[in-house]
């Protein structure tokens, strides 16, 4: 009995230590006064500014790290966006025994990828469809150019594979050249 009785002392100490452990920041500012409505704000924003190289970097996640379906033709790749045309350049080295048929697999499925990183930053934009034909939302209001070619290749356009703008709103199939 001495002994539960030294247990539930030494649990109130313990708990009467811990409740000076336990203000929370979050839930009840410092000062005690929450400023402006205490619900979280839940709209979407307008005007995100995308980070393109966390749009690299999911590229070469899927495509790269570690290798995937396309991983025997994959050389390099990079996605840059020009505001002041609202283009997308999509640029795509391949290994030489790419067919324009995988090309256009693995373009099709980059332009996924893409879609669907910039729907994940700006949620204002769907993301890609994997039933349809659909690349997301972004690209409805912007244009896409998509270059595959073989790799040290970049300034022979006679030797590319995929050299294909899409419109903004388009979402079609890409067209190979070989």
């Amino acid at each position: 009995m001495k002994q539960f009785k030294k247990l539930s002392a030494l649990f109130l100490l313990c708990a009467a230590i811990l409740c000076g452990c336990t203000q929370s920041n979050i839930v009840s500012p410092t000062g005690g006064v929450v400023e402006g409505p205490a619900v979280p704000d839940v709209e979407t924003k307008d005007d995100v500014e995308i980070d393109w190289d966390e749009v690299n970097q999911a590229m070469r996640d899927e495509f790269m790290e570690p290798y995937g379906p396309f991983g025997d033709y994959v050389m390099e790749m990079a996605v840059t966006y020009d505001a002041s045309s609202k283009t997308v350049t999509v640029l795509l080295p391949v290994t030489a025994k790419t067919t324009g048929e995988i090309a256009v697999e693995y373009g099709e499925a980059v332009l996924k990828v893409i879609g669907d990183e910039l729907a994940t930053q700006d949620f204002s934009y769907a993301p890609s469809d994997e039933e349809k034909l659909y690349y997301g939302g972004f690209f409805d209001e912007n244009n896409v150019k998509i270059q595959i070619f073989p790799f040290n290749s970049q300034d022979d356009e006679s030797t590319y594979l995929v050299n294909d703008t899409i419109k903004a709103g388009e979402q079609r199939a890409l067209t190979a050249l070989k």
